[in-house]
């Protein structure tokens, strides 16, 4: 893990960060990976999009509807992990993110996840934020025990809610308490 480096996104970042999410979502379910992106058909490379990742990275985490966004670049520059923290754009949630995280195939079972995770939490940690919330496809066994090791608990289950090439898939939902 020499040869990478963690970065905190800027609005600057969209087209590296779209790029990233495009190879990651591309490696769902393929060479024996569990299927973790629920439509491999997104486009994270429009105008809508960026506008929308900009405005939020920019917003301050003391309001609502912010976005922060951590990656590791290889010597490149090339993103190849990613964990970004969502804030509501409801003021009655601040106190909670969301999480999202990807880690590309060639890069698995080094640690990144584990290490986006601690960035994540302690973020959370120093600004307060009681709940960090994640969504992840039931069958992804390896990303459930890795959320499970750093204390996320399920918190609830849609069954069936996804189809993905004709196979039924479960919605997990973790969470887990920040000890502020």
């Amino acid at each position: 893990m020499t040869d990478i480096t963690l970065v905190e996104l800027t609005s600057r970042d969209f087209m590296q960060w779209a790029e990233h999410l495009s190879r990651q979502i591309a490696e769902s379910g393929q060479a024996g990976s569990p299927v973790f992106a629920p439509d491999p058909e997104v486009d994270f490379l429009n105008d809508e999009r960026k506008q929308r990742f900009e405005k939020r990275i920019a917003l301050p985490t003391s309001g609502s509807g912010w976005m922060r966004v951590w990656a590791f670049s290889d010597t490149g520059g090339r993103l190849i992990a990613h964990v970004d923290l969502n804030s509501s754009p409801m003021r009655s949630e601040r106190h909670r993110v969301m999480l999202g995280i990807g880690v590309e195939m060639a890069f698995h079972r080094q640690g990144l996840g584990a290490a986006l995770l601690r960035v994540a939490i302690d973020f959370a940690a120093a600004n307060r934020i009681e709940w960090i919330d994640l969504s992840v496809l039931g069958g992804n066994e390896t990303a459930i025990a890795l959320y499970r090791s750093l204390g996320f608990e399920e918190t609830g289950r849609r069954r069936d809610r996804f189809r993905i090439g004709g196979q039924s898939i479960d919605d997990v939902m973790m969470s887990l308490r920040i000890g502020l």
